[in-house]
């Protein structure tokens, strides 16, 4: 006969200590059955039961034995399933990249107005910042995609001019229309942040009536703040490539690669028509813009895998106020890239109505 309550207890035991969570009930059941089997069960003798009921050193055996399941379990929890779907993370990608320090374990959140905002997720490389926030509000208020905040500051250790590029999607749950989360992208000018401590100030919850985004009724009044503690930052895989760009001025220097971006350097002489950068944000300074472009990543399979140009993207002279011709270009991705896994960029120039491709390797 079975000793139910022995292994509640243990089962208890094992959850509270190892941070067991539910998905691994299964693992237990069979643990639980190889140690009946070993034991014969149950004994019984006349009216009298004896019950069998693991040893210490059994349970030490059990938890030692669970706990690395449970690891890997937990350190899945540092990652929001909705954003593990949208980055195409695997679970062992989502392993890796908190080994790797690109995301971990952060609470923050803020009630005002019957509105809660929670920090879902952030992850965090040196040329961008990924946030995902998770809105809950009271029932009766319905979330669409125009739904918005009037002020939304993003700063670190409170300077707001830490970044330099902000674009952002707000996507309603489908199920419950009462909760959309905001996923925002966030690009660093320069400098570590690793340490420091970011913030996003958000005020009165709107809902947008033109794509023009003037327009707007007010959904909720109120104002958030959340803030938490940047981690270790993952910082990538450089390549040293110097090379010349065929029949162009244009050299790549290096070549940086995340699992979320993609940024590079070069020389690139200056002369043309003056443009400013091509996020807006900065002075406009005589420059030109490179003849070749980068518009994919090579993979090892012999496929190419597209840039998503609909994410923020920049370039520019390093130095605009500067005479010098160190250039550079920035792309962020939503989705998650094994880096063993690419072998080079694919560039690609227009002219005279053809276009020339160039795949440009990483060794």
């Amino acid at each position: 006969m079975r000793n139910k309550s022995g292994e509640r207890r243990i089962k208890k035991i094992l959850r509270a200590d190892t941070g067991c969570p539910w998905s691994v009930e299964s693992g237990m059941r069979e643990a639980f059955a190889k140690i009946r089997a070993r034991a014969g069960g149950a004994e019984q003798t006349g009216r009298r039961r004896r019950y069998f009921v693991p040893g210490t050193a059994v349970i030490a055996a059990l938890i030692l034995s669970m706990t690395a399941v449970s690891a890997a379990a937990a350190a899945l929890y540092s990652w929001s399933p909705r954003v593990a779907e949208k980055f195409q993370a695997s679970p062992e990608a989502q392993e890796e990249l908190i080994r790797d320090h690109l995301t971990g374990n952060l609470e923050a959140s803020s009630v005002s107005g019957g509105v809660t905002v929670e920090l879902e997720q952030a992850l965090t490389v040196p040329d961008y910042l990924y946030i995902s926030l998770k809105i809950t509000a009271p029932k009766g208020v319905k979330f669409t995609g125009d739904t918005g905040f009037s002020e939304a500051v993003l700063t670190i250790d409170g300077e707001e001019d830490a970044f330099s590029a902000i674009s952002g999607t707000m996507e309603a749950d489908p199920e419950t229309r009462s909760v959309c989360y905001w996923n925002l992208w966030a690009q660093q000018p320069g400098g570590s942040i690793e340490g420091k401590t970011a913030g996003i100030h958000l005020k009165d919850l709107v809902c947008y009536s033109d794509k023009g985004g003037e327009k707007a009724s007010l959904l909720a009044g109120g104002t958030w703040d959340l803030t938490w503690t940047v981690g270790e930052v993952f910082e990538g895989k450089t390549f040293t490539v110097e090379k010349a760009m065929p029949d162009s001025s244009y050299t790549i220097h290096t070549v940086t690669l995340t699992p979320i971006s993609f940024s590079l350097t070069a020389d690139l002489p200056r002369g043309g028509e003056e443009q400013e950068e091509t996020a807006g944000a900065g002075a406009a300074a005589e420059s030109r813009a490179p003849e070749w472009n980068p518009v994919a990543f090579c993979m090892r399979d012999g496929t190419t895998e597209n840039f998503d140009w609909t994410l923020p993207h920049r370039e520019g002279y390093v130095n605009p106020e500067e005479e010098d011709s160190l250039y550079y270009q920035k792309q962020g991705f939503c989705r998650v890239y094994d880096l063993d896994n690419i072998c080079g960029i694919l560039f690609v120039k227009a002219e005279g109505g053809r276009i020339q491709q160039k795949e440009l390797v990483l060794s």
